[in-house]
């Protein structure tokens, strides 16, 4: 059966034609050659991706086996990729065989055989291919040449070896970036290049022949700065190993050719040197599995880790099994004791924002209290928690902590009721750890009351539950309760124990927060509960008074209590007020608008505007029994129901926290309130001015253009209305005319009017009001928002008094009608109503004056008024007398010349100033014109030497002035003589002496420089010379009269200059000069410090100091210029705008800079020489000198 089947399949395969027979023919072998081949950094016809290369396929055939015939077909296959349908194919044969190209498409070609070959006839065809597209991929590829012989139906194949190069360069990339490592770690960096398809050029050596190397660089311009170095050749490599050696960023490149620069590529790699915290040291209290615990983690920053205060943050990572609560509150992570926001929690992690600024290297703990609710992992072990920062994102595990067997969960308490002394229920509820199981009658679980807690001595089982079952037995000793169980309880189970009112356990005798703690005989260790409040009973004595008791105003709330006997308040314990219906709350009151007991608040109240209700806390701490005085102001804007009645508010504390209600207080209805009524003059028959003054009541507050009301007695005369501008409101005149009708004026107020305050309706004069009647009247006031009309306080009118002026001399002393002498006035008044009445008077338009005894006029023209006024304030109008009074003699003022003036003109203007310009001026006996300002001018011929000048001055009341003032006419140039230098000397130094003998009294500079000229003449100093070479010195002499001489002196400066200083000594030299310096030189990290300003001027150089950026700045001048800039502290000077590096930072010493000695031998260009056994250093200006 099975050879049947056999012979079955051969026949179906030859009759599909599936059978080839491969037999041994003519091909011998094939070669694939790129005509014009590329290479590392050149394109070729074996490059890859080129669109017009040349390639040339020789196939090799000999005469064994089977010829060639007319009729077979060549296949010539390249590796895929290749795409030869844009080519140009062109074919040479050997002896008589003669071929045709079938077809080129994709990456074959098919060429027919037209001619036999003849036996003995070996040799090759050669296919030239041009224009043909080379694949992008590169690598050592073969290529296949099939013959098909189809005479005989047989066909063989060779192939060949096809090497596409990689094309130029196109880019480099470093493995691994980026990369993060630390200080000191070392790590390799590989290069590798690729050309534009992605073919790789380097590590290729063995394939091409060449492969790609590289220069690397290190690039430390990307702040913060890090830093490493090299620790193998950087050149001509394609790896290099790096060593981090400071915290911070950089880049490494890597440039293509290495033979650069220039470079034509280049390749980076970021290195980030990380700066990381120091592994922390974790303190568990208690350190029991599954209790909740307080965690301290203490570590510090790395030295590139400072942390910013409210923006950067620390993240914690606790271990598997921890319990971190999802929400941890405010209070309740501390960093370095302060309290800090956790800013999110996910799953055990837990980040929270640093409360204030962190530098790097900073020592930080962080604490999780018990309230945070972290509970330690359910099984003992040691565990390790992870630390990282925002600065410092690398994870740093902990050093091992100890975490051992299990405990309870945290019990949680309830209290009913939880009142001082009280005798209560307590509630404990917790849960069993994982190696808690409990047996029945076996087991306990043992409860530790509070210190002032009452625990009988005896206590039932029936009156404990345990999950609702009475205690199987139960024993006290002081504070401790033990239970054993009545039912058996499951690791990890809830536990409930009741202490019913009947076991008569009795609250604390003080409010506050309290703690118990559990433990049970198999997890032994006891667990602090969560807290559970105690509290007093109530406060007493609330008494509410509230100022204004009107309604629908703002008021000021005094409330008072009484803490109860055991409701002593903590600062910052809280007190709610709870105001009656109606009652209207801002949206906030600041804090200073409350006081407790006289204490502004710490902090601004609470408001619930919906339940009328305020919550305070106190300032500060109150004691039981204590009163408490609050005071609400009424700027605070609590305003008043608008329903006249009594009302009631409630208080409660937090520690006393039942409602109390408070006495009763009333509410009316607002009327303004009567001051006072002044009429000026009080006089009949004369225009009256009313001045009409008022309070408003706590509800009298009246907008723009509400009215005022004033009704007058019916006997006074008033016009029919009365203009708008005659009357004011608070000081402003009206905007609408005062209508009048059965003598009740209408008052537009032109600006609004608070509550209680004080308003003045003024009505003048002009207005119109008069009274024909002496006698005493009345007027009523109300506004549009108090209606109820108020009488004011009545007023009299009456006849005015009269004055007489009496004056000695009656008549003027002087000339033109005015007094030369004070006049001496003296005024009497009568009155039929006062015996004494005032007399007020004023001179032209100042103030009046109460007149209290004679008076005189002042100087000049000017009227005096008077009038009098009776004590109840009836007055005369003024009267008036002009007076003209000059009892002072002229003043010469301004004068240009002086006493004892030195000048060299022949005339000389003289300017000055009369203090009255209406005067005669005379100088030197005639007379000079005077302007209106007071000013003249007059031209006077002098003489040489000495010339009077005389000025007589005489005003309109005949007043005169006499006056004479001395000047020097002086025409002689002064006389000089230079003593040193002397002409076109040499010398060494910048700075040179000066001296001679010229006038006394004369200005002389040298150079622009002020030299002092001694009383006899004589001159001596220094002056500076600018440049080497020939220097000119200018002497210019001027005389107090201005006349100048000027001479001048060459010298030649070549500068030498010698400085000796002595270690520990003040003593100096410079150029054989001694010198005493302010401080010694001395050595400063073994190096010789010398002053540099004392040394800088030795040189002749200019040393200027910048106390703002403490920086000295020393400019030196000779062939050259040199400009050096020093900072004390830093190491780093300036150089001719270049940074120069001292071996040591300069110093102070007693206000002075001082520098390392080789900066100054560099800096100056000078020679430096060292005296052992003296301790002397020689500076030498020039080196060589």
């Amino acid at each position: 059966m099975k050879k049947i089947i056999i012979m079955t399949l051969i026949i179906l395969l030859l009759a599909s034609g599936f059978w080839v027979k491969r037999v041994e023919g003519a091909l011998t072998g094939v070669t694939f050659t790129a005509v014009n081949p590329g290479g590392q950094n050149a394109q070729g016809d074996d490059t890859a991706g080129n669109t017009g290369a040349h390639w040339q396929v020789t196939i090799d055939f000999d005469d064994n086996g089977n010829l060639l015939k007319n009729g077979d077909k060549i296949t010539i296959t390249f590796p895929s990729g290749f795409d030869f349908s844009s080519s140009t194919i062109n074919l040479t044969s050997f002896g008589s065989v003669t071929v045709s190209t079938s077809s080129h498409s994709g990456n074959t070609i098919i060429i027919d055989i037209t001619s036999d070959q003849n036996s003995g006839e070996t040799g090759s065809v050669t296919v030239d291919i041009t224009n043909a597209k080379n694949p992008t991929l590169a690598g050592n590829m073969t290529g296949t040449v099939k013959v098909d012989y189809n005479s005989v139906s047989a066909s063989e194949t060779r192939s060949g070896s096809i090497l596409i190069i990689p094309d130029l360069i196109s880019n480099i990339t470093i493995n691994p970036h980026p990369w993060y490592m630390s200080i000191g770690e070392t790590k390799t960096f590989i290069a590798e290049s690729f050309d534009q398809f992605g073919n790789k050029r380097t590590g290729v050596l063995g394939l091409y022949g060449w492969e790609d190397k590289f220069n690397w660089e290190i690039e430390l311009n990307t702040p913060p700065t890090g830093s490493g170095v090299f620790t193998t050749s950087a050149n001509n490599v394609d790896e290099v190993t790096i060593q981090a050696t400071d915290w911070g960023h950089f880049r490494l490149k890597a440039f293509y050719p290495p033979s650069g620069p220039p470079y034509t590529i280049w390749g980076a790699s970021d290195v980030y040197v990380r700066s990381y915290v120091t592994p922390a040291r974790v303190y568990v209290n208690p350190p029991y599995a599954g209790s909740p615990a307080e965690y301290e983690i203490r570590f510090s920053l790395g030295p590139g880790g400072g942390l910013v205060g409210g923006v950067d943050w620390i993240e914690i990572t606790f271990p598997y099994n921890t319990y971190v609560p999802s929400g941890i509150w405010y209070y309740d992570v501390l960093i370095n004791g302060y309290p800090a926001i956790t800013h999110y929690v996910y799953g055990r992690t837990v980040r929270i924002t640093v409360p204030y600024t962190f530098s790097g290297g900073a020592y930080i703990v962080v604490t999780f209290p018990l309230e945070a609710g972290i509970t330690n992992p359910t099984r003992s072990g040691t565990y390790r928690l992870r630390v990282s920062t925002s600065k410092e994102p690398t994870v740093v595990s902990s050093y091992p902590y100890v975490i051992y067997s299990s405990v309870i969960s945290r019990p949680k308490v309830e209290v009913i009721p939880n009142v001082v002394t009280a005798t209560a229920e307590y509630t404990i509820t917790f849960k069993t750890g994982p190696s808690g199981s409990l047996r029945e009658h076996f087991d306990i679980i043992s409860v530790k009351f509070p210190s002032d807690t009452y625990v009988p001595d005896l206590i039932s089982e029936e009156d404990v539950k345990i999950n609702g079952f009475d205690a199987y037995e139960v024993s006290t000793s002081g504070r401790k309760v033990t239970i054993k169980l009545p039912v058996n309880i499951e690791p990890k189970e809830e536990v409930e124990i009741v202490f019913t009112k009947q076991c008569g356990i009795k609250n604390p005798t003080e409010p506050g927060n309290y703690y118990l703690s559990v433990a049970t005989s198999k997890e032994p260790t006891y667990v602090t509960s969560y807290y559970y409040k105690i509290v007093e009973s109530m406060i007493k004595n609330l008494l509410v008074s509230v100022n204004p008791s009107v309604t629908k105003v703002e008021a000021e709330y005094r409330i008072s209590f009484t803490t109860g006997e055991h409701g002593a308040l903590e600062e910052g314990d809280k007190i709610y007020i709870k105001f009656p219906p109606y009652t209207k709350l801002p949206d906030s009151i600041d804090k200073h608008l409350i006081t407790i007991n006289g204490e502004i608040l710490d902090k601004s109240p609470g408001i619930n505007k919906t339940e009328r209700l305020i919550t305070i806390k106190t300032p500060t701490s109150f004691g039981d029994e204590e009163e408490i005085v609050i005071i609400i102001s009424r700027e605070a804007g609590i305003k008043n129901p608008g329903i006249p009645g009594s009302y009631k508010l409630k208080v409660w504390t937090e520690r006393e926290p039942t409602e109390v209600l408070s006495n009763s207080y009333t509410l009316t209805e607002s009327k303004i309130t009567p001051v006072s009524v002044k009429v000026t003059p009080p006089t009949v028959g004369r225009n009256l001015s009313f001045e009409i003054k008022f309070k408003t009541g706590p509800g009298g507050s009246m907008r723009e253009g509400e009215y005022i009301y004033i009704r007058f007695s019916k006997e006074i005369d008033l016009p029919p209305y009365i203009p708008k501008e005659y009357v004011k409101v608070k000081g402003i005149t009206l905007t609408s005319n005062v209508s009048i009708s059965n003598n009740l004026l209408t008052i537009k107020t032109p600006i609004p009017v608070a509550r209680e305050e004080e308003v003045t309706v003024v009505i003048l004069n002009d207005a119109g009001i008069k009274i024909g009647e002496e006698g005493e009247y009345s007027l009523w006031v109300y506004t549009s928002r108090e209606t109820e009309e108020v009488l004011m306080p009545s007023f009299l009118v009456y006849p005015p008094p009269a004055t007489e002026i009496s004056v000695s001399p009656e008549a003027p002393d002087g000339m033109n009608g005015w007094y030369k002498t004070t006049p001496i006035i003296e005024l009497k008044a009568k009155s039929k109503y006062d015996k004494n009445p005032d007399i007020f008077y004023r001179w032209d338009k100042e103030a009046w004056n109460k007149y209290t005894g004679v008076i005189t006029p002042p100087e000049g023209v000017h009227v005096l008024y008077y009038f009098a006024r009776d004590h109840l304030g009836s007055e005369e109008l003024p009267k008036s007398l002009v007076f003209k009074l000059d009892t002072t003699p002229p003043v010469i003022m301004n004068l240009n010349i002086r006493e004892g003036m030195y000048v060299n003109t022949e005339n000389i203007d003289i300017t000055g100033n009369i203090s009255e310009s209406l005067s005669v001026l005379l100088i030197q006996g005639k007379r000079v014109p005077i302007g209106s300002s007071g000013f003249f001018k007059a031209n006077v011929s002098l003489n040489e030497g000495t010339n009077s000048i005389s000025f007589v001055v005489i005003d309109v009341a005949g007043n005169r002035t006499f006056r004479g003032v001395k000047i020097i006419r002086d025409t002689i140039p002064p006389d000089i003589e230079i003593e040193y230098p002397a002409p076109w000397i040499t010398v060494h130094t910048k700075v040179i002496e000066v001296k001679g003998k010229t006038e006394p009294g004369v200005e002389l500079k040298v150079n622009g420089k002020p030299i002092t000229v001694r009383e006899d003449g004589r001159f001596t100093g220094e002056v500076k010379l600018e440049r080497s070479g020939t220097n000119a010195l200018e002497f210019v002499v001027k005389d107090k009269a201005g006349n100048i001489t000027r001479e001048s002196v060459a010298v030649i400066l070549i500068l030498k200059v010698r400085i000796e200083l002595f270690i520990g000594k003040r003593e100096a030299f410079v150029n054989d000069m001694r010198k005493v310096l302010d401080y010694p030189p001395f050595i400063y990290k073994d190096r010789t410090m010398v002053p540099l300003r004392f040394i800088s001027e030795g040189f002749g150089a200019d040393v200027e100091w910048d106390p703002v950026v403490r920086v000295a700045t020393i400019t030196f001048s000779n062939e050259e210029k040199v400009v050096i800039k020093v900072s004390p502290g830093s190491n780093v000077a300036s150089l001719n705008g270049k940074a120069y590096i001292m071996d040591v930072e300069p110093v102070i010493k007693e206000g002075r800079i001082f520098v390392p000695i080789r900066f100054v031998a560099e800096a100056f260009g000078s020679d430096v020489k060292w005296f052992l056994e003296e301790r002397k250093v020689v500076i030498i200006y020039p080196r060589g000198g």
